[in-house]
């Protein structure tokens, strides 16, 4: 469903996180709803789930249900009716474990501010009951309109006050996102002017494989320390890495360490590494046991208590500390891999979680004040960034640093940053950093909270925004691991996306780890140009204008940029 229709179902009082909160088994209610009873005090009116299943089902607009469908257009209707058919297929022994975590839950609270179990009362009790019950009925699934019928009070009562809100948030924030992206391109633009004119047509294309063939090798290094696993706590642990090797480099390659992302293999990001490593640079791509697919499989049957444990946020970082540790070992007694690898020039990549333990590994810094700053019911939207980030606060507040020296440049691509880091902990990144965005990831990773506001924080002048629009968080990911994603999260072309990622990670590792400048022009907005896509558009900037937000507001939330943007506009 495209964002437009987000704000419409938010205004109609059907609410599609609804369907996408995963669900758990529990008995069925004595009693089931009837109706919807729409509520702006003192004024009520009501919908029957028997006309919103018969417009789902057979497209006829009911005499009730036509109060709702006047207001709609003929595109809303159709959106509206696609959102109410959509049937999600989860098994409910999967989804009953994913439904208490305190991720979930948290958004189950903030969505019960809107859907009400009586006229006072928080649904939250109610809505994962509605969730448990529709996700068990193996005849009609979970869908929105079962998702109704089970909802255990005869009436599901929809605080209108309380959708204009969220609507008139998602709304000023949608705003200011577009602001934002609008004067980042125009200052790629600016960018794109200032450097000197550059043939690319001339220059090889980075998007293709380089000359280098490769070879892919497997290690196991023993790490002697403790690790959260599917098993529990390790010590020692094994730590699994791939490797992919440029072959018949006349000096060894560098060396880019690849973290994966949460619940993802670190397989899920071969492309890239082949890709690199065929431009002569060396990849290593380790798995991180405490967050990788079997963790979320154990977690799902059971196994374990909850989704992520906060010390993942550490043990992340640690990993490639112990694996760089273990790389200079191995080329001080193996002449093969000496030969390989230059780790005099070492860089981490990473995507989703893996880009925000790529920035810990740069230097940024948890912060246990912003953290308890954001997490806080009141600001959580319907995004699985922030509830994620906010497992950090059980952390010390004086957990050192997890800079590793060693590295040398950083690319994250859509990291979360903005509770567990903020203005103070990404102040601390001072060593060549790529971020990249997706314009219109709403669900994951924001991009303004996440990527474009914590880009202006990162204390080092050689840093780089790559900005897709309209990109979401899947949108340079490898197809068979989203083909199942509604078209909103998966966005348009990833295969695009994919292009760009190569010829941009390829560019910046060649620059600041090999110090080749004739890269250099790669990093810039006239190059975008010639490569950017109707479809999936290119920015790239290294300075973000203070236009976009003044300064002084622009070092706080992004919920105070929005906030003093919309005042801005009243006469």
């Amino acid at each position: 469903m495209k964002e437009k229709s987000m704000a419409l179902v938010l205004q109609a009082g059907v609410v599609l996180s609804l369907g996408l909160l995963p669900v758990a088994l529990c008995p069925k209610p004595a009693a089931s709803a009837e109706r919807l009873t729409f509520s702006y005090a003192p004024l009520e009116f009501y919908v029957s789930v028997d006309d919103l299943a018969t417009f789902a089902n057979e497209g006829t607009v009911t005499s009730e249900f036509a109060f709702i469908a006047r207001r709609l257009s003929s595109t809303q209707l159709a959106e509206l009716r696609q959102a109410l058919q959509q049937r999600l297929n989860y098994s409910p022994v999967v989804v009953s474990r994913a439904a208490y975590t305190q991720m979930v839950e948290t958004l189950i609270q903030r969505l019960g501010t809107v859907i009400l179990s009586d006229r006072q009362s928080n649904g939250f009790h109610a809505i994962r009951a509605a969730v448990i019950l529709a996700a068990a009925d193996r005849t009609n699934g979970l869908t929105l309109i079962n998702v109704m019928r089970h909802f255990p009070n005869r009436e599901i009562r929809v605080d209108i006050r309380a959708v204009l809100q969220f609507t008139k948030e998602f709304t000023e924030r949608s705003r200011y996102r577009d602001r934002v992206v609008s004067a980042i391109a125009q200052q790629a633009d600016r960018e794109a002017a200032a450097q000197a004119s550059v043939d690319f047509s001339r220059l090889s294309d980075l998007r293709q494989p380089g000359l280098s063939k490769v070879t892919k090798k497997t290690l196991t290094f023993t790490i002697n320390e403790s690790r959260p696993t599917p098993l529990g706590i390790r010590k020692p642990y094994p730590l699994l890495v791939d490797f992919y090797l440029p072959e018949n480099s006349a000096q060894p390659a560098p060396l880019v360490v690849y973290s994966h992302g949460f619940g993802a293999k670190r397989f899920n990001n071969e492309y890239v590494a082949r890709h690199l490593a065929s431009h002569g640079i060396a990849v290593a791509l380790p798995e991180h046991m405490g967050s990788n697919l079997e963790y979320r499989r154990a977690f799902l049957e059971g196994q374990l208590s909850d989704v992520i444990s906060p010390i993942e946020f550490i043990s992340r970082a640690s990993d490639i500390t112990y694996l760089l540790d273990e790389l200079e070992r191995l080329v001080t007694t193996d002449a093969d891999w000496k030969a390989r690898l230059d780790l005099q020039k070492v860089g981490v990549m990473g995507a989703s979680f893996g880009g925000t333990t790529a920035l810990s590994i740069a230097g940024a810094e948890i912060n246990q004040a912003q953290l308890k700053t954001e997490c806080q019911p009141e600001t959580f939207l319907f995004s699985a960034s922030l509830p994620l980030q906010c497992y950090a606060k059980s952390l010390s507040s004086t957990q050192k640093s997890l800079r590793d020296p060693r590295v040398k440049a950083v690319l994250a691509a859509y990291p979360l940053t903005s509770a567990i880091y903020g203005e103070e902990g990404m102040g601390k990144v001072a060593i060549p950093t790529l971020i990249v965005s997706g314009s219109h990831d709403i669900l994951m990773s924001p991009a303004i909270d996440d990527q474009i506001h914590p880009f202006a924080w990162v204390n080092t002048s050689q840093k780089y925004l790559a900005v897709l629009v309209p990109g979401t968080h899947y949108s340079s990911s490898e197809d068979q691991y989203i083909d199942k994603l509604p078209d909103f999260m998966r966005g348009p072309s990833p295969a695009t996306g994919r292009d760009y990622l190569r010829a941009l990670s390829a560019a910046f590792f060649q620059v600041h780890l090999n110090d080749r400048k004739a890269y250099l022009p790669y990093l810039n907005q006239a190059y975008a140009k010639t490569i950017t896509q109707p479809d999936l558009r290119l920015s790239i900037i290294q300075s973000l204008p203070l236009t976009t937000c003044n300064h002084d507001r622009f070092n706080r939330s992004v919920r105070h940029c929005v906030q003093e943007a919309q005042s801005e506009r009243k006469p």
